[in-house]
C-alpha cells in the first residue's frame, strides 16, 4: 500500500483510519515530495484526523518541516492534535534541536496554560538534549509555511 494525497484527503472517519494505520506501521513508506508540500499546505485546514495523520506524516518524513510547524499544536485545545505535536517533539532526533525549536516551545508555554506543565517538562527535555549538539541543531528551513 501507499500513500496517495488525493486518497488521503478523500477519506474521512473509518476509512481514513483503516488507509493511514497500516501506513504509518510501514517503516519503508515512502511520500512524495509534492505530497509532503500538498500536506503542509492543508494543516489550517484540516479536520482534527486529518491534521493528526498530517502531521505524523510531515514529522516522519520532512522533519526540517514539520518542526516549523509542530510547536504551534503544542497550544491546540483538541487533545488527539497536542498529543501528536507532543510525541512528534519528544522523538526529534538531537541534531534538529535548534534555539529556533526551543524558542517556539517556550513561547507555546504562555499559549497553553492548561497544558503548561507537560509543555514545561518537554521544553526543559528539550533544552537538556540541546546541549548534546552545542544547541546548534540543524539550520532552519529559510520558507517556514505555517506563518
Amino acid at each position: 500500500m501507499c500513500f496517495t494525497y488525493e486518497r488521503f484527503i478523500t477519506c474521512s472517519g473509518h476509512a481514513l483510519v483503516a488507509f493511514m494505520e497500516p501506513l504509518l506501521a510501514q517503516e519503508s513508506l515512502r511520500i512524495s515530495e509534492n505530497d509532503i508540500l500538498k500536506l503542509m499546505s492543508g494543516l489550517s485546514r484540516y479536520d482534527e484526523y486529518h491534521l493528526v495523520y498530517a502531521l505524523l506524516l510531515c514529522f516522519r518524513h520532512s522533519p526540517e518541516r514539520a518542526l516549523n510547524v509542530l510547536p504551534n499544536y503544542l497550544a491546540d485545545n483538541r487533545d488527539s492534535v497536542f498529543c501528536a505535536a507532543l510525541n512528534c517533539l519528544r522523538e526529534v532526533k538531537d541534531k534538529w534541536i535548534s534555539s529556533y525549536l526551543l524558542r517556539d516551545v517556550q513561547v507555546a508555554i504562555d499559549k497553553s496554560p492548561s497544558r503548561k506543565e507537560a509543555v514545561t517538562d518537554l521544553f526543559q527535555e528539550l533544552k537538556k538534549r540541546a546541549g548534546t549538539n552545542d544547541g546548534q541543531g540543524e539550520k532552519r528551513q529559510e520558507t517556514d509555511l505555517s506563518r
